[in-house]
C-alpha cells in the first residue's frame, strides 16, 4: 500500500509543477528586454506588461545645470560625505534663471570652472538638491553606472574647454575692472586738488 501511495504522491507533485509551468507558458512575459527597451521612457515602446518605467521621483545620478549655478557652494558644504568638489571664477554680473517652480532669478557673479561629483561616495540623500537656492543641482533618472575602473565613478560635469572659456572671460572682466578703477581714482584726485 505504501508503495502505491508514493507513486500517487509523485504524480500529484509533478502535475502541480507542470500546471504552473503550463499556465505561465501562455501568459505574456514580464521580462523587459533591457537594453533594447528604454526603461527611462514612460511608455517603454516594445513592452506590453504591467511593469512601469522608472519613476519621476527616482534618485539616479546627480547632475548640474551650469547656466543656473551661482557657485555659492551650498551643495558642497551641506554634503555629509564630501562628494562634491566645485570651483568658480568671478565674471560679469548677470542673472541666473531659477529651475525651482515659482523661484526668482538670482544675481550671478561667479561661473563654474570645476564641478566634480564622486558617485562612489554619494549616498543619494538629496541634501545638496534641497540646499541649492536656484535648483541647479538635481537627480537624473539614469541608473546605469557599472564600471570596472574606480576613477570612472568621478563624474566631471564641466568639460575642460568650458572651464578654459570661463577663465578667459574672468581674465577679461578683471582687465576691464582694472581699466575703470584708475579712472575713478584720478577723478577723486582731481577733485581734491581743486579744493
Amino acid at each position: 500500500m505504501g508503495y502505491f501511495a508514493n507513486i500517487v504522491e509523485a504524480i500529484v507533485s509533478i502535475a502541480k509543477g507542470m500546471a504552473i509551468t503550463i499556465r505561465t507558458f501562455f501568459k505574456t512575459p514580464e521580462t523587459i528586454q533591457y537594453p533594447d527597451v528604454d526603461v527611462l521612457d514612460p511608455k517603454m515602446p516594445g513592452y506590453h506588461g504591467h511593469l512601469k518605467a522608472v519613476s519621476e521621483r527616482y534618485r539616479g545620478f546627480l547632475t548640474i545645470e551650469t547656466n543656473s549655478c551661482i557657485v555659492d557652494q551650498a551643495c558642497a558644504r551641506v554634503c555629509p560625505v564630501d562628494c562634491i568638489q566645485m570651483e568658480g571664477e568671478k565674471g560679469p554680473k548677470t542673472k541666473a534663471p531659477s529651475l525651482i517652480p515659482g523661484g526668482k532669478e538670482m544675481p550671478k557673479t561667479r561661473y563654474l570652472t570645476r564641478f566634480d561629483i564622486h558617485l562612489g561616495r554619494c549616498m543619494y540623500c538629496g541634501l545638496c538638491v534641497e540646499a541649492c537656492p536656484v535648483g541647479a543641482i538635481h537627480f537624473t533618472r539614469e541608473f546605469r553606472g557599472a564600471t570596472g575602473n574606480y576613477n570612472d565613478l568621478i563624474r566631471r560635469c564641466i568639460p575642460d574647454e568650458e572651464a578654459e572659456r570661463v577663465r578667459k572671460m574672468a581674465q577679461e572682466e578683471a582687465a576691464k575692472e582694472k581699466e575703470t578703477k584708475p579712472e575713478k581714482k584720478s577723478d577723486k584726485a582731481e577733485g581734491e586738488d581743486q579744493q
